[in-house]
């Protein structure tokens, strides 16, 4: 490893000064991916200037990048861009941007084809998405005693969580958003409330990955997962540390890391395969890919998005 430069800087800092209406979370994975690209260019840390990104060095440095599969270089040549951003206050590097594109473009071209990933291919269940329904009910009749107690201890707590948590996500195809809802109002977090008056639960997403081309997003949850809450939640207000919808084994906020973990480990045990949140977003996909055809054909021959397509719907 080369000899580290002194770091006078905090990296989140300065990438917060260049990287303007980012979230914390994409703020982290470019910090995150940078002290990667640090160690492949030999160093123990990311330095407090350009040179290791510029000239020869940067050079270098994308030859390696570009030997990576497509999936893992359009993230690093992303943040690399992101990095040069940074040390320039804001100027982009040519080169940076030129290799990004390209990386972005053929992992676009790839999933245009449609093809399953290796790890797909290894974990994709017979039964599709319907077998996120199937780990739920294998949790359930595991857990059915539990969920007759007036109150649960912590331990209890998670394990009904995992019911909870693979039940929503049979019908409803969120990433790690879920670890983010607060159970009270809100005006700037996400939250899980059930309206005064209604027999459904309503999520309202408003920090999430697409909030700047999507804005807030509201939906309102099917009614067994809604029933299934209306049982939970009052009962996990009673012990609760915090104020958020899943919690660890010991009534900590839950990270979205961790959740994510907890639906692998969760489905792994009660059907035998490994099913992560992304694999369940495309496994919904996938089995309403007729419904998805159909809506871009009638987008394409309307020439309007799906957004403007709502408009030209009328009521009885």
């Amino acid at each position: 490893m080369g000899k580290p430069e002194k770091t006078s800087f905090n990296l989140m800092k300065k990438l917060k000064e260049t990287c303007h209406g980012c979230t914390v979370g994409t703020l982290k994975t470019y910090a995150r991916n940078l002290k990667r690209i640090a160690k492949m260019a030999g160093l123990d840390e990311v330095p407090a200037n350009k040179g290791w990104l510029d000239g020869d060095k940067g050079k270098s440095l994308r030859a390696k990048i570009e030997r990576l599969p497509f999936s893992i270089s359009r993230h690093l040549f992303t943040s690399g861009s992101q990095g040069f951003r940074m040390y320039t206050d804001g100027e982009r590097s040519a080169p940076w941007v030129i290799s990004m594109n390209k990386a972005s473009q053929k992992y676009s071209d790839h999933r245009s084809k449609q093809l399953k990933s290796p790890i797909e291919k290894s974990s994709w269940p017979k039964s599709g998405y319907k077998i996120l329904g199937k780990a739920a009910s294998t949790i359930k009749r595991k857990i059915a005693p539990l969920l007759k107690k007036e109150q649960y201890s912590k331990a209890e707590q998670y394990e009904i969580q995992k019911y909870i948590l693979l039940l929503l996500l049979s019908h409803h195809s969120f990433r790690t958003e879920p670890a983010t809802w607060l159970l009270k109002a809100s005006e700037t977090g996400n939250t899980l409330l059930r309206p005064r008056g209604s027999r459904r639960w309503v999520v309202t997403n408003r920090q999430h990955k697409t909030q700047r081309a999507m804005g807030t997003l509201k939906i309102t949850l099917n009614a067994s997962i809604s029933k299934a809450l209306s049982n939970y939640i009052p009962k996990i207000k009673k012990t609760a540390k915090h104020e958020y919808f899943l919690s660890t084994k010991t009534g900590q906020k839950l990270s979205q890391g961790a959740m994510s973990k907890l639906v692998i480990r969760a489905t792994k045990l009660s059907v035998g395969t490994k099913i992560g949140v992304r694999l369940a977003r495309v496994l919904k996909a996938t089995a309403n890919k007729d419904i998805i055809e159909a809506a871009h054909k009638l987008q394409q021959e309307m020439g309007h998005s799906a957004k403007t397509q709502r408009t030209y719907v009328r009521k009885d």
